[in-house]
């Protein structure tokens, strides 16, 4: 039976007024001696201390766990956020032996420089500080990022350009939200034999070939003659994929002479996320200068899908199976699978075999039809 006087005792404290405090001795390490040396290295090992965990052969290694890529990426964005980024790296060379070898021959895979002028003077205070003759090779950036803020074109994009020419195999700039007049020359001090860049659409001679090893470039908000200009100083030969929004074209029905005759053999993906000029002759040139074309994107209206079946019917080379046809409708106005407008489109990607990738975008969104 319970005791409630107990009870009531023992909240009140009343149990705990006639005991003697606990006293607990503090604890004093026993003093080392010279007769018992420590064990030597690797003994526990042998032993099976129950303090380390036991290796196998089939135990996973630090380089299986935690990715050498992975690795870059992390190496890349604390040298975009730190201070002092050089030594920061130097720190995180100390981790271990795989992170200190990705530290020696650092590679910065991808590099995101957003709108941020002091992401920019840190990656080049490292650059400049690994700029010896030992480790000049050590920051090859393979996959560029550039986007300008509102208020200031691309800071130092050209140093930046200057040090990934020659390893960049992606790259991507982005002038979107930039709201002045005034912009930087992009590719200025990089060729030996400079092209005036506002002359791109007139001259005849071919720019210096400044990105040896880039396939994939995706321009947006651009101008047009930049656009042309990076085109042309790409090697031909490599370029694989090129994408390019909201980029005005002028209306003149010719190309440029300076990529008039240049051929992209390994061309396989042309995207053109904004609307193009009507006649414009782009598309068709692509189709011509790119054998191997696989897929094109293009933005349209309504009116203009006659012209596109057309144009698709009559260049489209032999490897070709993907248009990504985005038709941009006006207010009010609706678009389905089993429209009138659409019917010479389907009958034409049903006949050859295309993938079909049509959507109609509208204020509202997109959908696909």
């Amino acid at each position: 039976m319970l005791n409630w006087i107990k009870v009531k005792n023992l909240l009140k404290g009343q149990a705990f007024q006639n005991q003697r405090p606990l006293h607990i001795r503090p604890y004093k390490p026993p003093p080392i001696s010279d007769k018992k040396p420590h064990p030597q290295p690797g003994y526990w090992e042998k032993n099976d201390s129950p303090l380390l965990i036991p290796r196998s052969s089939d135990a996973p290694l630090v380089n299986d766990i935690f990715p050498y890529e992975l690795l870059l990426d992390v190496l890349s964005l604390v040298i975009l956020q730190a201070e002092n980024p050089s030594q920061c790296v130097v720190k995180l060379s100390l981790v271990c032996k795989h992170w200190s070898n990705a530290a020696r021959r650092l590679e910065l895979m991808r590099v995101e420089l957003r709108e941020r002028p002091n992401q920019v003077d840190s990656l080049l205070d490292h650059i400049r500080a690994l700029a010896d003759e030992a480790s000049s090779r050590r920051a090859s950036i393979r996959v560029l990022g550039v986007k300008a803020s509102p208020y200031k074109d691309f800071h130092r994009l050209p140093e930046v350009l200057a040090h990934a020419r020659s390893s960049v195999q992606e790259l991507r700039l982005n002038r979107s939200g930039f709201n002045s007049v005034k912009h930087v020359p992009i590719l200025l001090g990089l060729e030996p034999h400079p092209v005036d860049e506002p002359e791109i659409f007139t001259t005849t001679r071919d720019p210096d070939v400044i990105f040896p090893q880039l396939r994939k470039l995706h321009l947006e908000a651009l101008l047009a003659y930049e656009v042309v200009h990076l085109i042309a100083s790409c090697d031909r030969t490599q370029l694989e994929s090129i994408e390019l929004a909201h980029v005005q074209f002028p209306t003149s029905p010719d190309i440029p002479p300076i990529l008039e005759h240049r051929t992209f053999p390994n061309l396989r993906r042309v995207i053109f996320n904004g609307k193009l000029p009507k006649d414009s002759p782009l598309p068709a040139y692509f189709f011509s200068a790119a054998p191997l074309l696989e897929q094109l994107g293009l933005v349209i209206t309504t009116a203009d899908l006659d012209d596109t079946v057309k144009l698709l019917r009559d260049h489209a080379p032999r490897m070709f199976r993907h248009p990504k046809i985005d038709v941009k409708l006006e207010i009010h106005q609706g678009l389905e699978t089993d429209d009138d407008c659409l019917e010479d489109l389907s009958e034409l990607i049903e006949e050859r075999g295309w993938k079909r990738d049509i959507r109609a975008v509208s204020q509202s969104g997109s959908w696909a039809v």
